[in-house]
């Protein structure tokens, strides 16, 4: 439970950061529109995306990754053993949408 909080927090710092070196760009580049880059490549994958992009090549893959989910990391979805990076990787990592991140050995409270 203390490790979900944590790695929670740290998500959450990363993204904090990144937000604000996008805005910073979007102002610098003179864009009315100042959450420009944070909308893109912002979409979650769902798990059917990820089935599809799996037999591809790594190039494949990376061409379509690149149009909705350049904001998540490629590598937590589709390697084997997910992130090699972890908590130094710059990418978003997080559940495919439609995921069931229930665990059986968990406790539910109630």
């Amino acid at each position: 439970r203390k490790e979900a909080l944590a790695l929670k927090q740290r998500e959450e710092g990363k993204r904090k950061t990144f937000e604000a070196r996008m805005v910073r760009k979007a102002k610098r580049e003179g864009k009315s529109d100042l959450e420009y880059y944070l909308r893109q490549g912002a979409e979650v994958p769902t798990v059917e995306t990820i089935e599809t992009l799996k037999p591809l090549i790594k190039e494949e893959q990376l061409n379509v990754w690149k149009k909705e989910h350049s904001q998540h990391c490629m590598s937590f979805h589709l390697d084997s053993g997910g992130c090699k990076r972890d908590r130094t990787c710059a990418f978003l990592h997080c559940s495919a949408k439609g995921s069931n991140t229930f665990d059986e050995s968990e406790e539910v409270a109630g």
